[in-house]
């Protein structure tokens, strides 16, 4: 009896250790930490990469938002970067392959997007991670073409003041819902008297006189981005006849005086098309010879 009891307490113990051996250990790998960085493009700042500091970023953006899946497509994690300090982590279980996408907000509205594979972290490894994130709004302005204007959406604009001449421009927004436009003459909204004035519609009118700066720009400023305008160029010009107050001056070469023999006698005039002459001492007038 006591050596069969010492045999199930051999078997019992046996079992046990064949049991504990079989379940997984509890990990203690340490977490990988991932920094975001990112790239920007717009109209107003040149491209940049957000890093530890806040970078000049179009000022309409209210939201930064990445988010991190997994090789499932699950959502692991997600953060606003302007809401980080600059300085925004993941702390992500290591081994895995992620996907990282990043979408920048103006209220509702995606200005820019992009996305980018995160390699399986190392235990313990912090790694930053940069993504380009694309415009996701385009703005085309150009001059309507027509007789006036006969002219491609890239060149500059030539339109006469004083002369009831008009510009039309025309405008294509995409990727935004809100499609306003506010039109400006070098950078005031409507423009004034001195640079021309534009309409809500995108109809310039010159001004009456010729500014002493005879370019200016016409922007449009889409009121959901506007760091994403778009201009056009205006060369002004003096549609005005100017008129010449000054006197030509003629000589004649050799000097006036009396001759007892022929002379040859050479005619010039300082700013003047055409040289009317006499040979009888009066003053020539238009129904005089032409000098040739």
């Amino acid at each position: 009896m006591t050596l069969i009891l010492r045999l199930l307490l051999t078997v019992l113990a046996t079992s046990l250790m064949v049991s504990c051996s079989d379940t997984a250990p509890p990990t203690n790998a340490a977490q990988g930490v991932l920094a975001i960085q990112f790239a920007v493009p717009h109209a107003k700042s040149k491209p940049h990469l957000a890093a530890a500091t806040t970078p000049s970023l179009p000022a309409e953006l209210t939201r930064v938002v990445f988010e991190i899946r997994d090789d499932k497509g699950e959502l692991v994690s997600e953060g606003d970067w302007l809401k980080s300090d600059g300085k925004l982590e993941f702390k992500l279980p290591p081994g895995i392959l992620y996907a990282l996408k990043g979408t920048a907000f103006a209220g509702e509205e995606v200005l820019f997007s992009g996305t980018a594979s995160v390699a399986p972290l190392k235990s313990g490894e912090r790694r930053p991670i940069a993504v380009a994130l694309a415009p996701q709004v385009k703005l085309l302005v150009a001059p309507e073409r027509n007789e006036t204007n006969p002219v491609s959406p890239q060149a500059i604009v030539r339109v006469s003041v004083g002369a009831n001449e008009k510009v039309r421009l025309t405008s294509t927004v995409s990727g935004l819902n809100d499609k306003r436009l506010s039109w400006q003459v070098n950078q005031v909204e409507g423009g004034n008297a001195t640079v021309g004035t534009i309409d809500g519609n995108g109809e310039y009118t010159p001004p009456n006189v010729l500014p002493e700066n005879t370019v200016v720009t016409i922007q449009a400023v889409p009121i959901a981005a506007p760091s994403f305008e778009s201009s056009v160029t205006i060369q002004l010009l003096n549609n005005s006849p100017t008129i010449d107050t000054q006197s030509p001056v003629s000589r004649a070469t050799p000097a006036v005086a009396e001759y007892v023999n022929s002379v040859s006698v050479v005619l010039s005039c300082d700013d003047c098309k055409t040289l009317y002459y006499t040979t009888d001492g009066t003053a020539p007038d238009f129904t005089s010879p032409i000098f040739e």
